[in-house]
């Protein structure tokens, strides 16, 4: 992919096995980008900056950090998806008799989850599993995870590259990963650094993380214009699909996070034209069709994938499709074609 003077960006919504449509939109994308003869890009050859949270984190750090291409990252996350959603617990001793929402434990192995991290870091990565997130001070792609301090409900953003900013995370490409993962219910917070601080999820609040991923474009770049900012979600959720109704507090703080994701999304749209990104941002996420599969149910693939490509058939998102492919794709030169 040639060099481009203008910024690429990509922000990547939370929504557990979901994350499967967000990489199949993505491939499409890359597909209709890539010149006749050529492969499709790398993301981390085509975008500056990539920033998820929760399941979009975790492929910032895969796209970003370990630098795979979106058709080995498909393999790898559909792997983790099975390996980490294993219940680690029956269903009754996981539910018991808590409606306390901050103190009902996560269904799901967090030691399994990590395992199967560090496996996708040393096999797919070809890095140490020990490897630490922070890549270099200005890498060709720079990648980050949204997470939040449990102990200050504080949003943080753990990055592969050096800022000035005082809420900086040292950590490994492991604990960022676990980290941004932490969703409550589904696995254990995680105690990162000296200090033992306590991290989970930017799910609430942050789950569509578009404006922080604007902001840290803006102030990397601020003298750069944006030439496509990019956001991918994981499906319009239902609320009957998170289950579990006799734990009020989770099924509200869930039902929460969809309803934060779409507005959200709804909000940035309206301000396009103010951040000077009128034609130049872009919005995909599958309408209809994923609102009833669970974030865990990883057995649910072939649905999501048969649910996303009629989306992305769609006229309209066709439409749109085009118009993102011609607006980064370079013109022809002058004596091209005699």
């Amino acid at each position: 992919m040639a060099d481009h003077k203008s910024l690429r960006v990509l922000a990547l919504d939370g929504g557990g096995v979901r994350g499967l449509s967000t990489l199949i939109i993505l491939q499409y994308l890359m597909k209709r980008v890539a010149a006749d003869s050529n492969a499709p890009p790398k993301p981390c050859d085509f975008f500056d900056l990539i920033g998820g949270t929760s399941t979009g984190g975790l492929l910032a750090i895969m796209l970003g950090r370990l630098k795979l291409d979106i058709q080995t990252c498909i393999n790898v996350y559909l792997k983790l998806s099975e390996d980490a959603f294993q219940p680690s617990r029956s269903k009754m001793n996981w539910l018991g008799k808590s409606k306390d929402f901050a103190t009902v434990k996560g269904r799901f192995s967090s030691d399994k989850l990590t395992t199967c991290i560090k496996q996708v870091i040393e096999e797919y990565g070809k890095l140490d599993k020990e490897a630490p997130l922070f890549e270099g001070d200005t890498p060709r792609c720079r990648a980050f995870v949204c997470a939040v301090r449990a102990d200050a409900a504080k949003p943080v953003k753990f990055r592969t590259y050096k800022t000035t900013e005082v809420d900086e995370v040292k950590c490994k490409i492991w604990e960022a990963g676990r980290a941004t993962s932490a969703a409550s219910t589904f696995f254990d917070p995680i105690t990162i650094g000296p200090y033992g601080e306590r991290f989970v999820d930017g799910a609430v609040g942050t789950n569509n993380p578009v404006e922080e991923v604007y902001q840290e474009a803006r102030a990397l770049w601020p003298q750069k214009d944006i030439q496509c900012f990019v956001s991918i979600g994981t499906g319009h959720p239902g609320t009957e699909d998170y289950g579990h109704k006799n734990l009020l507090a989770i099924i509200e703080t869930l039902k929460r996070i969809s309803t934060e994701t779409e507005k959200t999304a709804e909000a940035f749209w309206k301000t396009q034209n103010e951040r000077n990104l009128h034609g130049r941002y872009f919005r995909f996420n599958v309408t209809h069709g994923l609102e009833g599969i669970s974030l865990e149910e990883y057995k649910e693939k072939a649905k999501i994938a048969a649910r996303t490509n009629a989306y992305l058939s769609s006229g309209e998102i066709l439409e749109r499709v085009g118009q993102f492919a011609t607006l980064v794709m370079p013109s022809p030169s002058p004596t091209e074609g005699t």
